[in-house]
């Protein structure tokens, strides 16, 4: 029972030992997936603990909408909140851009694009990927 406990344990703390590299990043991943004790259990409820906090966060705003909470007096407290909304929208594009694989480097490229269309766009998409395209320091 405490050899298992330990193996367990083991295996848990090794999934916190992601690597942050372009080549290296995706196999982390793979390896944390099919060799961690329980590993795309940990990746699975995550992602779907996720994915169910922002439908809680999207029924929040929208029974918001309905009690009226963006008009005086409560103003600034809603405009801290869409802050808030928009910090973690940041936050989960993060996490979803670090695993680099295909799909998440297009979505990183594309969306950091968008930033280019604003007045010195170029110069912020160039400080978010810390070079002058999608790479290394990016991660």
């Amino acid at each position: 029972m405490l050899l298992w406990l330990y193996k367990l344990l083991q295996d848990y703390f090794l999934a916190f030992r992601f690597v942050a590299s372009t080549t290296l990043s995706f196999d982390s991943v793979e390896h944390i997936m099919r060799e961690v004790t329980a590993g795309s259990l940990i990746r699975y409820v995550h992602m779907i603990g996720a994915s169910i906090f922002f439908i809680v966060i999207y029924l929040h705003i929208m029974r918001g909408f309905y009690y009226g909470s963006g008009q005086r007096p409560r103003d600034a407290v809603w405009i801290v909140g869409i802050i808030i909304f928009i910090l973690m929208i940041g936050t989960a594009f993060a996490g979803y851009s670090i695993v680099y694989s295909s799909m998440s480097y297009w979505a990183l490229t594309v969306i950091t694009n968008l930033l280019t269309v604003i007045p010195n766009g170029d110069e912020i998409a160039r400080i978010v990927w810390g070079s002058y395209s999608v790479d290394e320091p990016t991660l």
